[in-house]
């Protein structure tokens, strides 16, 4: 490769990712032209800027994700993802081995992503999703077993879902075929 994969790594702005970067080159763990891309993608992160509230910033802006999540996602996720957190903490949710799979990797994969400093998008995050709509589920479900209050509030929500998601389309205002 031209330039030569140890050349490139030393482009990189932190000590620590060279040394890695170079021990698996040296024992061969992943394919060349992947470390390649590696080190290119980390050379490349230094060079990108960050906007979010109005405000460009020289590097990532480390809550840049939340903030992303909290714009981005509908309101019957987030208020249903906020009943599921009290419930949790208040032990109404139980089964533990469940909570722990469905909580575990979103925080695992929003952990790395805020640390990464690079913000380029909200779909560095898009694999959290899945996880969180099946345990907000899981929290309605366990709300509609405990009262009949709970099904009307869930179907309002699933109603507010559905209509804020077909009513949201890009920029296709006023054009017919």
């Amino acid at each position: 490769m031209n330039p030569p994969l140890a050349e490139s790594i030393h482009h990189m702005s932190r000590a620590r990712e060279i040394r890695l970067l170079e021990t698996v080159a040296r024992y061969h763990l992943l394919p060349e032209s992947y470390i390649f891309g590696l080190a290119d993608v980390r050379i490349m992160s230094d060079y990108y800027t960050s906007y979010l509230f109005g405000k460009i910033d020289p590097h990532g802006i480390w809550f840049y994700f939340p903030a992303a999540f909290a714009i981005k996602s509908t309101l019957p996720l987030l208020l249903l993802l906020g009943l599921a957190a009290g419930m949790i903490a208040a032990g109404r949710l139980r089964c533990w081995r469940e909570m722990l799979f469905l909580t575990i990797p979103p925080a695992v994969h929003l952990a790395v992503a805020m640390s990464a400093g690079t913000n380029i998008g909200l779909r560095h995050i898009l694999p959290m999703y899945p996880f969180l709509y099946v345990l907000a589920g899981g929290a309605a479900g366990k709300l509609m077993e405990n009262s009949r209050k709970w099904i009307y509030a869930v179907a309002a929500l699933i109603l507010f879902q559905a209509i804020t998601t077909t009513r949201v389309f890009p920029g296709v205002h006023g054009v017919h075929e």
